[in-house]
């Protein structure tokens, strides 16, 4: 803060200056965690943007949001000046970056100011709920779970639920809480999603919940995990026989859309 104080006491201190990414000192204060520099920049010095972007389309808030500076929300928010519904550039908002980039502080007091909607989709169908199921934090997936506002049963444009992506992602953290809570459908079409993406932990969960009879019926070979010769190396384990009979048990499930390159 010093620091701060000494180069805008020079005189040739520009607050409109941008880096080569398009970040203003204010917006690089909030992106690395700065409190007392941002206070100060925006109580002492003045005429901040909180509306400006850098080149990724990225605020000042956003980039707090992103990061779980909860303070730094907290404060901004605070000032009444900022736009808790600003917007990536992919069309997330603050709430949905937040629950991507795992800062469970941040989720929650943006859902307690009870301005989002917690099952707004985008244009492949997916939830702020499913994109943190297949690749997030499970402290997010809890904490949404347990508003009681999400439905397990919701699915995307090609039929998976979330718990579906967290098999087929890998995310075991995830898929270890949501078996838990006994809430879950489609557990076999699941467990061939973790299959063909060779996850062998997430059947370990499965045989863990329902014991071994959960594979029959599947044709899942076990040794497949443990044979690199074998053909789990072709086509993530799938010669082309053994996919058109996993592509009809996922029809056969009530998952659809599941063409070899729509689950890739």
């Amino acid at each position: 803060i010093e620091v701060v104080k000494y180069l805008i006491g020079t005189g040739t201190f520009n607050m409109e200056y941008m880096n080569r990414i398009g970040r203003t000192a204010f917006m690089v204060a909030c992106k690395s965690n700065q409190l007392e520099v941002v206070k100060y920049l925006y109580e002492e010095i003045g005429d901040v943007e909180l509306s400006l972007t850098d080149y990724n389309g990225n605020t000042a808030f956003l980039h707090a949001c992103l990061r779980g500076h909860i303070d730094i929300v907290r404060y901004l928010y605070e000032t009444g000046k900022v736009n808790l519904h600003d917007t990536r550039p992919n069309g997330w908002t603050t709430f949905r970056s937040a629950c991507s980039s795992g800062e469970v502080d941040v989720v929650k007091f943006l859902h307690e100011t009870n301005t989002f909607d917690i099952n707004a989709r985008d244009t492949f169908g997916n939830t702020a709920f499913m994109d943190v199921c297949r690749e997030g934090d499970v402290d997010v997936v809890k904490y949404l779970h347990e508003t009681r506002k999400v439905n397990l049963k919701d699915t995307d444009c090609d039929g998976h639920t979330a718990f579906m992506l967290a098999c087929m992602d890998g995310n075991v953290p995830v898929v270890s809480y949501l078996l838990s809570t006994g809430e879950v459908d489609g557990e076999k079409a699941a467990l061939m999603l973790a299959y063909k993406h060779r996850h062998a932990e997430v059947i370990d969960l499965f045989i863990e919940k329902y014991g071994p009879d959960i594979l029959s019926g599947t044709g899942i070979d076990l040794h497949y995990f443990s044979d690199e010769t074998s053909n789990f190396s072709h086509h993530n384990g799938y010669s082309s026989g053994e996919y058109y009979y996993y592509d009809d048990f996922f029809e056969d499930n009530g998952v659809y859309s599941m063409s070899y390159d729509n689950i890739e």
